[in-house]
């Protein structure tokens, strides 16, 4: 009856392993994985793109293109051209530091540190 009961416990422990005397168990199913475990490529939380959008950023490219010198923002002494802001939109350009500089500063200025508690850095 010993051996039995020895075989039957046995039938559900690894024993001589890493981990004896501990019952497999199946791996945890993902309810939903991390951020880690996604594809940077898979972002579902954004929701799709109106034809409008589209445009709108074909729009912003082209004009970059067209009259890159022409001043498009100017928010305090910060000023940003269709140039710099189309080649930050467009899909090979390169976002420079003056265009966050630009959007900071209009962060800023729409919402005060002291009320948003958020403080922003210029460079």
């Amino acid at each position: 009856m010993v051996n039995t009961a020895d075989n039957l416990y046995n039938s559900n422990l690894t024993l001589g392993s890493y981990s004896s005397g501990k019952e497999n168990l199946p791996p945890k199913r993902l309810v939903r994985p991390s951020k880690y475990q996604c594809s940077p490529f898979d972002n579902d939380l954004r929701g799709p793109l109106t034809p409008s959008e589209k445009q709108l950023h074909s729009n912003i490219v082209a004009l970059g293109k067209i009259e890159p010198d022409r001043r498009a923002v100017l928010v305090d002494k910060t000023s940003l051209s269709l140039g710099q802001l189309g080649n930050s939109f467009d899909t090979n350009g390169h976002v420079e530091a003056y265009v966050f500089n630009v959007f900071y500063r209009l962060l800023f200025r729409d919402n005060h540190p002291r009320q948003s508690k958020k403080h922003y850095f210029f460079t």
